[in-house]
Formats: structure tokens, C-alpha cells, sequence
């Protein structure tokens, strides 16, 4: 339960590091022990981001079609952050950084179009699981079975 907990987390928290100006698109071109500073210097920021985000945000009405968007949609965003951490660990070219870095947001954009979700939605749900284990595991179930 806790690593699908952390999946999710770490699938909003990509969302979040890839729809903000962060990283490359600020001029950081990571190497060897800077490059791993940097990103956790990022996490760490992202994470109170977060914080903040799951603090501030309203309840929403979490039916089972809305469930099942986002299930669908979660699995189909975790392999894009995959391939994309995958893309840009050894980009040393700014440009082609966020060029790769617009790529991944449009990718994102189509996958939440296709589910009929936007960035909000989809973190307001995130958050709404992490506070709730019996939603988490609904969650769980309904992303094992696709």
C-alpha cells in the first residue's frame, strides 16, 4: 500500500516538477554529485509544494467514474515520468532539456485530456488518497486491473 502511496506522490510531484519552470529550464545543467543535489534540492522543494497543495485544497466528489479516469491516467503518467527521467539524465544541452521538458508537458496534457482530467483534478485526487487508505486501495485495485 505504501509503495502505490509513494507511486502516486511521486507521479503528482513529476507533474508538478514538469509543468513549473524548475530545472533546466533555469539555466541548471546537472553533473556527477551537483546533478543529484539538485534534484533533491528540487524534491525537497516539490514536496513542500506539495504539503502546501494537500493543505489548501478543497474536498472533491470522488465517484467511480472519476476513479477510474484517474486510474487510467495514473498508469498511463507514470511511464511518461519514467521515460522522461529516463530522456534527461544525461542531457547536458539546455535547449534540448526543454525541449524534452515541453515534450513531457504536452504528453501530460493529452493524457489528462483523454480522461477527461486536468492538473487540479488530478492532484486534488492524489491528495484525497494519501488521506484516506480505504480510497487508496480502491485506487490500488482499480489500477491493477487495467
Amino acid at each position: 500500500m505504501t509503495r502505490r502511496l509513494k507511486l502516486l506522490g511521486l507521479t503528482a510531484l513529476a507533474l508538478l516538477f514538469i509543468l513549473t519552470n524548475n530545472g533546466y529550464s533555469q539555466g541548471i545543467q546537472p553533473n556527477g554529485n551537483e546533478n543529484k543535489q539538485i534534484q533533491n534540492k528540487e524534491m525537497q522543494k516539490q514536496m513542500e509544494q506539495l504539503k502546501k497543495m494537500q493543505s489548501e485544497t478543497p474536498e472533491i466528489k470522488l465517484d467511480d467514474e472519476l476513479l477510474d479516469k484517474f486510474a487510467a491516467a495514473a498508469k498511463e503518467l507514470q511511464s511518461i515520468k519514467e521515460d522522461y527521467i529516463e530522456q534527461t539524465r544525461n542531457v547536458k544541452d539546455k535547449q534540448q532539456a526543454m525541449d524534452m521538458q515541453q515534450e513531457a508537458r504536452s504528453d501530460i496534457e493529452r493524457v489528462l485530456k483523454k480522461h477527461d482530467l486536468d492538473i487540479q483534478t488530478y492532484n486534488k485526487i492524489v491528495n484525497a488518497i494519501s488521506r484516506n487508505p480505504q480510497l487508496l486501495k480502491k485506487v490500488q485495485n482499480k489500477i491493477n486491473s487495467k
